[in-house]
């Protein structure tokens, strides 16, 4: 944030959680790094929020004419080389797990910093996913999220009711689109986000060769 900006205060990025805000957030301003790009949309996390992005403020129409997931809006501004931008933020506080097709998906179980795979787990639920994780805690200790990794992650599109989402504790994967929502953003030709096809795309351990 900028040079003056009071971190301390009841509206300040500080008080920003992964929940419904009941407060307007103070978010004047954002400063880019020099080195860094102007794009539409930037990535914004709060020390408790790692749910957040900022998009250009024309942008949040796409947003408002698809079917989103709930999310609250928050005008900001973002300083890049001297000059002052608006921009703003949106804030996502809920997660749809319940998209996921578990039976098409993989997982695996590794070390604590994700750099070696230890096992492949046959996970079919949500249910089990939990259940697993709390057996992984118990023996070692490791917290579910820190261990127990997709490799790869299927959406029941039968399910999927909305065009962005999110999902929880699924290491390497948080924000999804529809194909709808890929062709907005597209023909928009919006900056700063890449989407990879969720059927290519894999999770792989960090020294995985």
């Amino acid at each position: 944030m900028s040079s003056n900006y009071r971190y301390n205060d009841w509206d300040s990025v500080w008080q920003v959680r992964n929940e419904f805000l009941y407060f307007e957030p103070n978010l004047d301003s954002f400063v880019l790094n020099g080195q860094s790009k102007k794009t539409d949309v930037i990535s914004a996390v709060s020390p408790d929020s790692l749910y957040n992005i900022l998009i250009k403020s024309n942008l949040a129409e796409i947003w408002k004419d698809l079917n989103s997931c709930e999310y609250q809006e928050f005008p900001a501004t973002v300083i890049y080389r001297k000059q002052k931008f608006d921009y703003t933020l949106l804030h996502f506080y809920t997660h749809h797990n319940q998209f996921i097709d578990f039976k098409k998906s993989n997982f695996y179980y590794a070390n604590k910093h994700r750099e070696e795979k230890i096992r492949d787990l046959e996970i079919n639920s949500m249910k089990e996913y939990k259940a697993t994780g709390s057996r992984i805690y118990r023996e070692t200790q490791l917290l579910f999220t820190d261990s127990i990794c997709p490799y790869n992650l299927a959406i029941d599109e039968e399910k999927a009711e909305f065009d962005f989402f999110l999902v929880e504790d699924m290491p390497g994967f948080t924000f999804i689109v529809s194909e709808r929502f890929q062709e907005a953003l597209t023909k928009e030709k919006v900056t700063g986000i890449d989407l990879i096809n969720m059927s290519e795309y894999r999770y792989e351990p960090k020294n995985c060769k």
